[in-house]
């Protein structure tokens, strides 16, 4: 099949001879030869990767049009491609499970691209979570998810996270750090004093003297106070946010919604609160967003908590302050990093945003150490 270049006109001229391969190896290795293209849509581009979806129409058929997804590595990257590899083996181990769940689901990937160091997905219906809740956030622009709907799509991101710790393996739980499928609390103190020294070397005098003190002997102490229960061993998905799951609204009295969530590409063995703390945090960073009421948020996270089967006072302060602290360095220290990189008006724009969500930041960690 010929990919018109004006298809391609919107990547780069580094971009489009890969992804050019990458749709024509698709077609081919998924039966679709005998269709044309209709759109080529960037989804996400990052350094290391790139997502898009591309639009078909069959020919002869008056049907609908099919899409197919595209994650491909960064060709100018090393070792890109094996992480790219081990993303779509590890979609595909959870698509395969929650194919027996009912309205739970993952992405499902079609087929490895070898040559073109990426893979081909199944399109993903529905829209981003994040997407309903902003809308519903925004009390001057319609939206067509109702409250009940978003609550039972939050119920189900906790059902999903739940499943996904009972079923994927620990592969990790024979390695010397691991002590009988627990975490290494060593392991996270590593982590914070890590952070802090990246602040050191990087943005020096961002944290003062005495908030570094503070920030390591507070962490410290909660890791002393983490009992065997809440150092639990499970496979994490080390990204679980709203922005990496598609609501798929019920569309009728007796239709439930479904959840599908993506991004395989960073899993690993970790502690079973790491992904649920930073979903319950990914949730309460949208108070940032402009012109948004951020009433709805609590109960949100409520109902995450009630579909993922805990019980509030299951999650103790000791371990809410220890991983809300660490993830509050982690951002704080990304979008520092990420500042030095804006230029030019449209990063202009983008420091202003960072600004608001660094002065922000900065009251959430006070207010962990206070």
């Amino acid at each position: 099949m010929d990919i018109a270049p004006r298809h391609l006109n919107q990547f780069s001229p580094a971009m489009r001879k890969q992804i050019g391969s990458a749709i024509t190896h698709a077609l081919a290795k998924t039966h679709r030869q005998d269709t044309r293209i209709l759109n080529i849509l960037p989804m996400s581009g990052y350094y290391t990767s790139i997502v898009f979806g591309v639009e078909l129409q069959y020919a002869n058929s008056s049907g609908g049009n099919d899409w197919l997804y595209f994650k491909l590595a960064n060709t100018n990257i090393d070792n890109q491609k094996a992480l790219i590899e081990q993303e779509f083996h590890n979609s595909q181990q959870a698509a395969e499970y929650f194919k027996q769940k009912p309205g739970l689901h993952a992405i499902e990937p079609l087929a490895w691209l070898d040559e073109d160091q990426g893979f081909v997905m199944n399109p993903m219906p529905g829209d981003r979570l994040d997407k309903f809740l902003i809308r519903r956030m925004r009390p001057f622009i319609p939206s067509h998810c109702s409250q009940d709907t978003l609550r039972k799509g939050f119920r189900l991101a906790g059902s999903w996270l739940h499943e996904y710790q009972l079923v994927t393996e620990v592969t990790e739980k024979s390695t010397p750090e691991h002590n009988q499928g627990l975490v290494d609390i060593s392991d996270y103190h590593r982590r914070i004093e890590n952070l802090l020294l990246s602040f050191h070397n990087e943005a020096p005098g961002y944290l003062q003297p005495m908030e570094v003190e503070q920030i390591y002997q507070q962490s410290l102490e909660d890791l002393q106070r983490f009992t065997d229960k809440e150092l639990r061993l499970v496979t994490k998905h080390n990204d679980f946010a709203p922005w990496n799951m598609n609501l798929i609204p019920g569309t009728g009295r007796h239709q439930a919604p479904e959840l599908m969530v993506f991004d395989f590409a960073d899993v690993k063995a970790d502690c079973f609160l790491y992904d649920i703390y930073h979903f319950i945090r990914s949730v309460h960073l949208y108070k940032f967003k402009l012109l948004t009421n951020s009433k709805i948020l609590p109960f949100l996270v409520e109902a995450f908590i009630e579909g993922f089967g805990l019980q509030p006072e299951e999650l103790s302060p000791h371990t809410a302050r220890f991983f809300n602290l660490y993830f509050n360095l982690s951002s704080t220290f990304n979008l520092l990093r990420s500042q030095l990189k804006q230029t030019g008006l449209k990063g202009y724009s983008k420091k202003l945003a960072f600004h608001r969500y660094l002065t922000g930041y900065k009251a959430e960690r006070h207010n962990i150490l206070r």
